[in-house]
């Protein structure tokens, strides 16, 4: 299968056209018109290295969608609120970095309908529409309202959730489109119900947004307005996705979990293997055998992503043995050496995904042998292949 691009992995680029969605995938220095790849067989191959989109630091686990610990936990793009934007605490003085707050979260946000896997509310700015909608796999999206900063945005969304979701149900969203809804009229039964107290949430923000600065005199804030325009006779926007067939059952590949699995592959054999003899030479029944395999296994899963070493396996072999103590006969300094053995003369170790493209929605390519979400593996260095 032929290698058509090595290098760390961003999200999808989308592009709304006539026909549909048109894909684009980038792979270190190549953009991939994923698009003209339906039909084919790809396959993915991580070797375990991700590294910071922020500070580029090689990191074991990605954290909010690319970035190594330390920035997830320090940059406002990391923060909580950009998750949960009505609990905006920058008139507190609290920003992570009140330039990026001003510059990203003092612009015009939009909230809107979205129809995916049924019926939700959402927000974003109004430069990532429609690439908001298309990410998460949208037949149809209508903006209802625009405001002029993040945190509006987040406490109008908030007041809809009682009335309308606010969430997407991924798997439904993978086994065919939804059907399609009045947007028109569920957001005009929506605002008619809460039109009420709209006043009173103008009131109530602006309240908010006063308390925080005058506890927070000395930090030169930026003017904050309450303002809601209402567009009810916006534009519905339909979207179609390059998917030429769904699967009946929606099973999740992961790149991380195929890398675990071959580490696994390599020690377990041999654990077993040393386990059985042992039980055979004290006399230990069979039950205490699985139980100790059982054991093994799960805490070399939880080991193996922290590390991809021997490390996980020798702390799984003293975990069987501290909890049966009539296993202390494993040796395990002859399970240490096969173990460090196994792994030298293995060759690279290798997390394989692949498999014939079905189609793609939201961030989701559909594989005859699973779906994986590319998004959620930004960061990741990969080699990317397909005939």
């Amino acid at each position: 299968m032929p290698l058509l691009a090595s290098g760390q992995l961003t999200k999808m680029n989308t592009e709304l056209q006539p026909e549909g969605v048109r894909y684009q995938l980038p792979v270190g220095d190549q953009l991939i018109d994923m698009n003209a790849l339906i039909g084919q067989s790809l396959r993915f191959v991580f070797r375990g290295a991700i590294n910071c989109n922020a500070c580029g630091k090689k990191t074991r686990k990605s954290y909010s969608q690319g970035y190594c610990y330390r920035c997830a936990q320090t940059l406002p793009q990391c923060d909580s609120c950009i998750m949960s934007p009505e609990k905006c605490h920058y008139h507190a003085g609290s920003c992570r970095d009140s330039g990026w707050g001003e510059k990203y979260c003092f612009q015009d946000h939009y909230v809107y309908l979205a129809n995916s896997s049924g019926i939700k509310i959402g927000i974003t700015r109004g430069s990532q529409i429609p690439t908001r909608w298309m990410d998460q796999g949208a037949i149809q999206a209508k903006p209802v309202a625009r405001v002029k900063n993040r945190l509006m945005s987040g406490k109008v969304e908030d007041a809809f959730k009682a009335i309308l979701p606010d969430k997407t149900n991924w798997r439904n969203l993978l086994k065919g489109d939804a059907e399609p809804l009045d947007l028109n009229q569920l957001w005009a039964e929506a605002k008619d119900e809460l039109s009420v107290k709209i006043a009173g949430l103008i009131a109530e923000v602006e309240a908010e947004v006063q308390h925080k600065l005058d506890n927070n005199g000395d930090f030169n804030a930026i003017e904050f307005h309450a303002d809601i325009e209402w567009l009810d006779d916006s534009d519905i926007v339909d979207i179609q996705y390059p998917v030429t067939q769904y699967p009946e059952k929606v099973t999740s590949r992961s790149l991380d979990s195929e890398l675990e699995n071959s580490y696994r592959a390599l020690y377990e054999p041999l654990f077993f293997q040393q386990l059985q003899q042992t039980v055979s030479a004290v006399g230990i029944n069979a039950k205490t055998e699985k139980a100790a395999q059982k054991l093994f296994t799960s805490t070399i899963k939880k080991g193996l992503k922290k590390a991809f070493t021997v490390k996980p396996a020798l702390e799984a072999v003293t975990a069987v043995i501290k909890k049966f103590p009539e296993l202390a006969a494993l040796d395990k300094a002859e399970i240490e050496q096969q173990f460090t053995a196994a792994l030298s003369g293995s060759g690279e170790m290798l997390g394989v995904v692949e498999g014939k493209l079905n189609g793609i929605k939201g961030q989701y390519l559909i594989l005859d042998s699973g779906v994986i979400n590319m998004r959620k593996f930004t960061a990741y260095h990969l080699d990317f292949y397909a005939e």
